[in-house]
Protein backbone atom coordinates (compact mmCIF):
# COMPACT_ATOMS: atom_id res chain seq x y z
CA UNK A 1 0.00 0.00 0.00
CA UNK A 2 1.28 3.79 -0.59
CA UNK A 3 1.24 4.46 3.00
CA UNK A 4 3.96 1.45 3.81
CA UNK A 5 6.10 2.52 0.73
CA UNK A 6 5.95 6.16 1.76
CA UNK A 7 6.95 4.93 5.13
CA UNK A 8 9.97 2.76 4.21
CA UNK A 9 10.87 5.28 2.00
CA UNK A 10 11.27 7.58 4.84
CA UNK A 11 12.68 5.00 7.02
CA UNK A 12 15.29 4.95 4.27
CA UNK A 13 16.31 8.68 4.52
CA UNK A 14 16.62 9.03 8.01
CA UNK A 15 19.38 5.66 8.18
CA UNK A 16 22.25 7.10 9.65
CA UNK A 17 25.59 7.36 7.05
CA UNK A 18 27.01 4.18 8.10
CA UNK A 19 24.39 1.97 7.30
CA UNK A 20 23.47 4.67 3.88
CA UNK A 21 26.64 3.87 2.44
CA UNK A 22 26.86 0.33 2.78
CA UNK A 23 23.21 -0.36 0.28
CA UNK A 24 23.95 -4.33 0.47
CA UNK A 25 23.06 -3.81 4.44
CA UNK A 26 20.01 -1.29 3.69
CA UNK A 27 18.22 -3.89 0.79
CA UNK A 28 17.88 -6.43 2.99
CA UNK A 29 17.25 -4.43 6.48
CA UNK A 30 14.45 -3.45 4.15
CA UNK A 31 13.74 -6.36 3.06
CA UNK A 32 13.66 -7.98 6.42
CA UNK A 33 11.48 -4.90 7.63
CA UNK A 34 8.89 -6.29 4.50
CA UNK A 35 8.92 -9.43 5.64
CA UNK A 36 7.99 -8.69 9.27
CA UNK A 37 5.37 -6.33 8.35
CA UNK A 38 3.44 -9.34 6.33
CA UNK A 39 3.96 -11.48 9.34
CA UNK A 40 2.81 -8.68 11.80
CA UNK A 41 -0.55 -8.14 9.23
CA UNK A 42 -0.92 -11.86 8.75
CA UNK A 43 -0.93 -12.37 12.84
CA UNK A 44 -4.64 -9.98 12.39
CA UNK A 45 -2.68 -6.66 13.58
CA UNK A 46 -3.82 -3.28 12.04
CA UNK A 47 -1.15 -1.38 9.46
CA UNK A 48 0.18 0.79 11.71
CA UNK A 49 0.67 -2.19 15.11
CA UNK A 50 2.34 -4.11 12.04
CA UNK A 51 4.63 -1.32 11.25
CA UNK A 52 5.71 -0.40 14.78
CA UNK A 53 5.71 -4.24 15.58
CA UNK A 54 8.31 -4.86 12.33
CA UNK A 55 10.30 -1.43 13.67
CA UNK A 56 10.79 -2.53 17.07
CA UNK A 57 11.66 -6.17 15.28
CA UNK A 58 14.30 -4.57 13.25
CA UNK A 59 16.51 -2.95 16.37
CA UNK A 60 17.38 0.70 16.13
CA UNK A 61 19.23 1.79 13.05
CA UNK A 62 21.63 3.95 15.29
CA UNK A 63 22.49 0.67 16.83
CA UNK A 64 23.22 -1.32 13.47
CA UNK A 65 25.08 1.39 12.91
CA UNK A 66 27.19 1.73 15.37
CA UNK A 67 27.60 -2.47 15.62
CA UNK A 68 28.47 -1.94 11.36
CA UNK A 69 30.61 0.45 11.99
CA UNK A 70 32.50 -0.56 15.33
CA UNK A 71 33.13 -3.97 13.95
CA UNK A 72 34.97 -5.84 11.21
CA UNK A 73 33.34 -6.88 7.60
CA UNK A 74 32.07 -10.74 8.08
CA UNK A 75 32.61 -13.28 6.11
CA UNK A 76 30.23 -15.93 4.53
CA UNK A 77 31.55 -19.15 3.90
CA UNK A 78 30.35 -19.07 -0.12
CA UNK A 79 32.31 -16.25 -0.98
CA UNK A 80 35.27 -17.54 0.93
CA UNK A 81 34.72 -20.55 -0.92
CA UNK A 82 34.58 -19.18 -4.25
CA UNK A 83 37.38 -17.41 -3.09
CA UNK A 84 39.37 -20.43 -2.43
CA UNK A 85 38.64 -22.03 -5.46
CA UNK A 86 39.41 -19.54 -7.54
CA UNK A 87 43.28 -19.04 -6.12
CA UNK A 88 43.49 -22.40 -6.21
CA UNK A 89 42.54 -22.94 -9.62
CA UNK A 90 44.74 -20.14 -11.00
CA UNK A 91 48.07 -21.13 -8.82
CA UNK A 92 47.01 -25.10 -11.43
CA UNK A 93 46.69 -23.47 -14.35
CA UNK A 94 49.78 -20.80 -13.49
CA UNK A 95 51.94 -24.12 -12.75
CA UNK A 96 50.54 -25.56 -15.90
CA UNK A 97 51.24 -23.21 -17.97
CA UNK A 98 54.94 -22.51 -17.02
CA UNK A 99 55.68 -25.93 -17.26
CA UNK A 100 54.15 -25.90 -21.10
CA UNK A 101 56.77 -22.49 -21.91
CA UNK A 102 59.31 -24.48 -20.64
CA UNK A 103 58.99 -27.46 -22.39
CA UNK A 104 57.96 -25.41 -25.98
CA UNK A 105 54.89 -26.28 -25.88
CA UNK A 106 53.48 -22.70 -25.72
CA UNK A 107 54.95 -18.84 -26.26
CA UNK A 108 54.98 -16.65 -23.33
CA UNK A 109 52.37 -14.39 -25.40
CA UNK A 110 50.18 -16.81 -25.87
CA UNK A 111 51.10 -18.51 -22.00
CA UNK A 112 49.92 -15.03 -20.50
CA UNK A 113 46.71 -15.03 -23.04
CA UNK A 114 45.56 -18.31 -21.58
CA UNK A 115 46.35 -17.54 -17.83
CA UNK A 116 44.55 -14.37 -18.28
CA UNK A 117 41.29 -15.39 -19.91
CA UNK A 118 41.17 -18.70 -18.20
CA UNK A 119 41.38 -16.77 -14.54
CA UNK A 120 39.27 -13.67 -15.92
CA UNK A 121 36.51 -16.47 -16.83
CA UNK A 122 37.03 -18.41 -13.90
CA UNK A 123 36.54 -15.28 -11.48
CA UNK A 124 33.37 -14.76 -13.10
CA UNK A 125 32.43 -17.83 -12.38
CA UNK A 126 33.22 -17.40 -8.72
CA UNK A 127 31.09 -14.36 -8.95
CA UNK A 128 28.17 -16.31 -10.08
CA UNK A 129 28.80 -18.95 -7.39
CA UNK A 130 28.51 -16.40 -4.67
CA UNK A 131 25.49 -15.43 -6.54
CA UNK A 132 23.48 -18.41 -6.76
CA UNK A 133 24.06 -19.02 -3.08
CA UNK A 134 23.08 -15.28 -2.06
CA UNK A 135 20.00 -16.04 -4.32
CA UNK A 136 19.12 -20.02 -2.17
CA UNK A 137 19.67 -17.72 1.29
CA UNK A 138 17.39 -15.01 -0.18
CA UNK A 139 14.47 -17.38 -0.94
CA UNK A 140 14.83 -18.70 2.24
CA UNK A 141 15.11 -15.67 4.40
CA UNK A 142 18.79 -16.43 5.74
CA UNK A 143 20.46 -13.90 4.06
CA UNK A 144 21.05 -11.15 6.53
CA UNK A 145 22.86 -7.77 6.33
CA UNK A 146 25.82 -9.38 6.74
CA UNK A 147 26.16 -12.20 4.57
CA UNK A 148 24.81 -9.26 1.82
CA UNK A 149 28.00 -7.40 2.87
CA UNK A 150 29.80 -9.76 2.30
CA UNK A 151 28.75 -10.86 -0.98
CA UNK A 152 28.62 -7.55 -1.98
CA UNK A 153 32.36 -6.76 -1.36
CA UNK A 154 33.53 -10.29 -2.72
CA UNK A 155 31.68 -9.79 -5.44
CA UNK A 156 33.47 -6.24 -6.44
CA UNK A 157 36.34 -7.94 -6.07
CA UNK A 158 35.58 -11.01 -8.03
CA UNK A 159 33.65 -8.98 -10.69
CA UNK A 160 37.04 -5.85 -11.14
CA UNK A 161 39.46 -9.13 -11.49
CA UNK A 162 37.32 -10.72 -14.14
CA UNK A 163 36.92 -8.01 -15.87
CA UNK A 164 40.92 -6.98 -15.75
CA UNK A 165 41.82 -10.32 -16.72
CA UNK A 166 39.75 -10.74 -19.42
CA UNK A 167 40.54 -7.23 -20.49
CA UNK A 168 44.34 -8.41 -20.61
CA UNK A 169 43.50 -11.51 -22.23
CA UNK A 170 41.79 -9.96 -24.99
CA UNK A 171 44.75 -7.39 -25.54
CA UNK A 172 47.06 -10.38 -24.88
CA UNK A 173 45.71 -11.98 -27.82
CA UNK A 174 45.14 -9.28 -30.26
CA UNK A 175 49.23 -9.31 -29.76
CA UNK A 176 49.53 -13.19 -30.49
CA UNK A 177 47.55 -12.91 -33.30
CA UNK A 178 49.34 -9.93 -34.76
CA UNK A 179 52.78 -11.39 -34.45
CA UNK A 180 51.92 -15.13 -35.85
CA UNK A 181 48.82 -14.32 -38.23
CA UNK A 182 49.75 -10.85 -39.16
CA UNK A 183 46.33 -9.22 -38.01
CA UNK A 184 44.76 -8.35 -34.66
CA UNK A 185 41.19 -10.09 -35.15
CA UNK A 186 40.00 -13.23 -36.04
CA UNK A 187 35.82 -13.01 -36.03
CA UNK A 188 35.67 -15.86 -34.39
CA UNK A 189 33.37 -16.84 -31.75
CA UNK A 190 35.84 -16.69 -28.89
CA UNK A 191 37.12 -13.52 -29.52
CA UNK A 192 33.09 -12.09 -29.55
CA UNK A 193 32.52 -14.22 -27.01
CA UNK A 194 35.48 -12.78 -24.82
CA UNK A 195 34.31 -8.83 -25.43
CA UNK A 196 30.34 -10.13 -24.33
CA UNK A 197 31.96 -11.51 -21.11
CA UNK A 198 34.10 -8.17 -20.54
CA UNK A 199 30.26 -6.29 -21.21
CA UNK A 200 28.80 -8.21 -18.53
CA UNK A 201 31.63 -7.75 -16.18
CA UNK A 202 31.25 -4.39 -16.58
CA UNK A 203 27.58 -4.13 -16.55
CA UNK A 204 27.94 -6.33 -13.16
CA UNK A 205 30.17 -3.72 -11.68
CA UNK A 206 27.54 -1.02 -12.15
CA UNK A 207 24.60 -3.60 -10.84
CA UNK A 208 27.03 -4.18 -7.62
CA UNK A 209 26.31 -0.63 -6.76
CA UNK A 210 22.45 -0.49 -6.44
CA UNK A 211 19.66 -2.92 -5.07
CA UNK A 212 20.57 -6.71 -4.07
CA UNK A 213 18.45 -8.40 -6.58
CA UNK A 214 20.11 -6.59 -9.42
CA UNK A 215 23.60 -7.27 -7.78
CA UNK A 216 22.61 -11.02 -7.56
CA UNK A 217 21.10 -11.52 -10.69
CA UNK A 218 24.51 -9.63 -12.65
CA UNK A 219 26.25 -12.76 -10.76
CA UNK A 220 24.28 -15.38 -11.98
CA UNK A 221 23.92 -13.67 -15.53
CA UNK A 222 27.91 -14.02 -15.93
CA UNK A 223 27.48 -17.84 -15.24
CA UNK A 224 25.02 -17.97 -17.96
CA UNK A 225 27.13 -15.28 -20.27
CA UNK A 226 30.45 -16.95 -19.56
CA UNK A 227 29.46 -20.62 -20.04
CA UNK A 228 28.15 -19.09 -23.78
CA UNK A 229 30.82 -17.21 -23.97
CA UNK A 230 33.41 -19.68 -23.48
CA UNK A 231 32.18 -22.85 -24.21
CA UNK A 232 29.12 -22.28 -26.22
CA UNK A 233 31.98 -20.45 -28.91
CA UNK A 234 33.67 -23.62 -28.75
CA UNK A 235 31.07 -25.52 -29.93
CA UNK A 236 30.58 -22.89 -32.94
CA UNK A 237 34.24 -22.60 -34.12
CA UNK A 238 35.46 -24.75 -36.57
CA UNK A 239 38.34 -25.53 -34.89
CA UNK A 240 36.69 -26.72 -31.95
CA UNK A 241 33.63 -28.53 -33.40
CA UNK A 242 36.04 -31.97 -33.94
CA UNK A 243 36.27 -33.83 -30.28
CA UNK A 244 33.49 -32.20 -28.38
CA UNK A 245 31.48 -34.61 -27.22
CA UNK A 246 28.04 -34.91 -28.33
CA UNK A 247 26.42 -33.90 -24.67
CA UNK A 248 27.84 -30.69 -24.44
CA UNK A 249 25.24 -28.35 -26.61
CA UNK A 250 22.48 -30.02 -23.83
CA UNK A 251 24.49 -29.36 -21.28
CA UNK A 252 24.98 -26.12 -22.19
CA UNK A 253 21.46 -25.55 -22.37
CA UNK A 254 20.11 -26.67 -19.30
CA UNK A 255 23.05 -25.26 -17.47
CA UNK A 256 21.78 -21.14 -19.00
CA UNK A 257 18.33 -22.05 -18.30
CA UNK A 258 19.07 -22.77 -14.69
CA UNK A 259 21.09 -19.34 -14.14
CA UNK A 260 18.17 -17.70 -15.85
CA UNK A 261 15.76 -19.61 -13.38
CA UNK A 262 17.92 -18.71 -10.80
CA UNK A 263 17.93 -15.25 -12.01
CA UNK A 264 13.88 -14.80 -11.60
CA UNK A 265 14.33 -16.58 -8.39
CA UNK A 266 16.50 -13.83 -7.31
CA UNK A 267 13.97 -11.15 -7.85
CA UNK A 268 11.34 -12.83 -5.83
CA UNK A 269 10.71 -11.17 -2.56
CA UNK A 270 13.21 -12.39 0.44
CA UNK A 271 12.13 -15.61 2.08
CA UNK A 272 9.41 -16.26 0.01
CA UNK A 273 10.42 -19.85 -1.19
CA UNK A 274 10.03 -20.58 3.35
CA UNK A 275 7.11 -18.71 3.38
CA UNK A 276 5.84 -21.31 0.55
CA UNK A 277 7.27 -24.21 2.20
CA UNK A 278 5.70 -23.22 6.03
CA UNK A 279 2.02 -23.17 4.07
CA UNK A 280 2.22 -26.32 2.41
CA UNK A 281 3.51 -28.08 5.56
CA UNK A 282 0.52 -26.84 7.09
CA UNK A 283 -1.73 -27.16 4.41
Amino acid sequence: MANFEDRIASWRRELPSALVDRPGVVDELEDHLRQEMETQTGAGKTPDEAWEAAVARLGDPRQLAREFTNSEPGGWLPTGLAMAVLCGSAVALGVFLVVSVSRGRFGPVLAAHLFAIGTGYSAAFAFGFSAAAAIVAHATGRLGPRQADAFRRTGAQLAVAAAGLTLAGIVLGAIWLRAYRGHYWDRDAREWGGLCILGWNCVALACLRGRMPFAMVAGVGANAVVAIGWFGAALVHPVRQVGMPSWSAPVLAAFVISQLALALAGLLPSGWLARRASGQGTA
